[in-house]
């Protein structure tokens, strides 16, 4: 199963999500010699014409990071978008989404913001930083952000930016293929929700709660 989740038709504090606070791994800024951080997720959204927001991460300090299917924009991106003190930068991917598709997006956080949406060259800018200690992430979103109308499986953090050098291209189109994020680099990954089999953790411990009841669904083919 995945999950799948719904926006509140007049109540957007109702619409539906998985959020999890505190005990989420440090993710090291590009100036420390880790080199940055990068996560990995698949969706399928039910319309083309909303934003829908995949997964929402919030730093210390008040910044955070989210992962948006952006309906509302032109040929419709994915966007990695970052709010640093209070100023938003994003960077959207170079192919579409479509409705009713599982698709798999990849972003990194080190020199600026990137992003690839199955397997494509990734989309870069160097603005749009991020830095601090992440206090809770958040999948799908609820009031200002709404939800994904929509599923969320498979979503696997690492701490570095591998996937964004060109000599571990393979990896970005491994994990494009369906492959399961664990078998990916496993000495860097810190958080991996499969969301198949429940709510847990199955690298750094932290289960997710739900709220607005999001249900199950069909989950996407993963090969081991």
């Amino acid at each position: 199963m995945a999950y799948k989740f719904a926006k509140h038709a007049t109540d957007s504090g109702l619409d539906s999500y998985l959020k999890v606070e505190g005990g989420l791994a440090n993710l090291p800024h590009y100036t420390d010699p880790v080199g940055g951080w990068s996560l990995c997720v698949r969706f399928r959204v039910e319309n083309v014409t909303a934003d829908h927001t995949i997964l929402k991460l919030d730093f210390s300090g008040g910044d955070h990071v989210r992962l948006v299917a952006a309906g509302s924009v032109a040929k419709d991106p994915v966007r990695w978008v970052s709010v640093r003190s209070g100023d938003e930068k994003g960077v959207s991917t170079t192919t579409s989404f479509t409705a009713g598709t599982w698709h798999n997006v990849i972003v990194c956080s080190g020199l600026g913001l990137n992003v690839s949406l199955d397997g494509a060259a990734f989309a870069s800018s160097l603005k749009g930083t991020i830095n601090g200690t992440p206090t809770s992430l958040t999948i799908s979103s609820m009031g200002t952000y709404r939800a994904i109308a929509g599923d969320v499986a498979e979503v696997a953090i690492w701490t570095d930016t591998m996937f964004y050098l060109t000599q571990l291209a393979s990896d970005v189109a491994t994990l494009a293929k369906g492959i399961s994020p664990r078998t990916v680099r496993p000495a860097h990954l810190v958080h991996y929700w499969d969301l198949m089999r429940g709510l847990q953790d199955q690298i750094g411990g932290c289960t997710l709660t739900a709220f607005n009841s999001p249900t199950v669904s069909e989950h996407p083919r993963v090969i081991p």
